[in-house]
């Protein structure tokens, strides 16, 4: 796939999510649990998400994977339980968009890593990404849409 990048400024988005660390492989599961979790709190609450699901990436180490995932809000809101208030952050990110399985991101992370390098930014996180398709309404892996956001200075 050919990937289009860009530069963009990112506003802060309040968000309630669940951190946890996993294979990577198990990814799929997880947030299919943490998106219902979240959603069932939402709804608790009479409150509907701010938009689409979204996975935060905070490290590697040992075959595993240091995420946070969830669902924005429209405004701070408390947490409970193992569900957590936070915000992604505000900030310059280099943006990409890739169409196709899940499966295939680590392609489009991977393109987007040499484009911050080939252009000489420096990367201050991981980034995330938002699912923009429900795979429940797109049964169509090839139509599902991911936004990958990358901080950078």
């Amino acid at each position: 796939m050919a990937y289009k990048f860009s530069v963009e400024e990112i506003f802060a988005r309040p968000v309630l999510s669940i951190r946890t660390q996993s294979k990577p492989e198990d990814l799929g599961s997880i947030f299919g649990a943490i998106f219902g979790e979240v959603s069932q709190y939402l709804a608790s609450q009479d409150l509907s998400p701010a938009g689409m699901p979204f996975c935060r990436y905070h490290g590697f180490a040992d075959g595993e994977v240091d995420i946070d995932a969830g669902l924005p809000v429209d405004e701070k809101l408390e947490g409970s339980g193992r569900i957590e208030a936070s915000q992604l952050p505000a900030g310059r990110a280099a943006v990409t968009y890739h169409m196709g399985p899940y499966e295939n991101l680590n392609v489009a992370h991977k393109a987007l890593g040499a484009w911050i390098e080939e252009n000489a930014f420096e990367p201050l996180a991981l980034g995330w990404e938002i699912y923009s398709t429900d795979p429940r309404e797109e049964p169509d892996p090839a139509k599902w849409r991911t936004e990958l956001i990358r901080p950078i200075k």
